[in-house]
């Protein structure tokens, strides 16, 4: 029997705001193998949590674990999880099938529920990295004549991350002058 404790966290700056999560996978001994804070983009507390959840998972199986057990200080995802609540939230059904879709490819996994100072790294982990904001990067691509083309390079620091582009992509249409047309 292969098991990992898995203690994880999202965090979010505003809610939504600037979101990261903090996972640390342990081993039976209790000795950390992989602990890790990565920003997510623009997201909610509840998506930074099953964020994390998911990730931690993920990591897990990566690390040939086949039975795993959870911490999170998330009341909420907890009961979900476990089938005490139900998902009522669009942006996160989707996150919850894929979490239980990760759940199995284990032969067990539990979820707990512990009081934040039982949590402490893994919410650590979060805080730090939703402070962190990704790079983006211009750069112009040539274009054909008669059509006007911007590239926008984006850098992430996860899979699965949200990032608002949205004032470079208004600033770039200005710029171009360009007053009728699809972007």
């Amino acid at each position: 029997m292969k098991r990992a404790t898995i203690a994880i966290d999202g965090a979010s700056k505003g809610n939504p705001g600037p979101a990261g999560v903090g996972i640390v996978i342990c081993d039976e001994s209790g000795a950390v193998l992989n602990s890790i804070g990565e920003n997510i983009g623009i997201g909610t507390n509840n998506f930074a949590e099953y964020t994390a959840f998911i990730r931690g998972l993920e990591l897990a199986l990566e690390l040939g674990f086949n039975h795993a057990v959870v911490n999170t200080d998330s009341e909420l995802l907890a009961k979900q999880i476990n089938g005490h609540y139900r998902v009522k939230s669009p942006d996160i059904a989707p996150l919850f099938a894929l979490a239980l879709d990760l759940m199995g490819k284990f032969k067990t996994v539990r979820v707990n529920h512990v009081p934040r100072e039982k949590n402490k790294q893994a919410d650590k982990l979060a805080s730090q990295a939703a402070g962190v904001q990704p790079t983006l990067e211009l750069e112009e691509a040539p274009a054909p004549e008669a059509k006007m083309i911007k590239r926008l390079s984006v850098r992430t620091s996860s899979r699965m991350q949200f990032l608002d582009i949205t004032g470079l992509v208004q600033d770039a249409v200005k710029e171009s002058g360009v007053a009728d047309g699809i972007c």
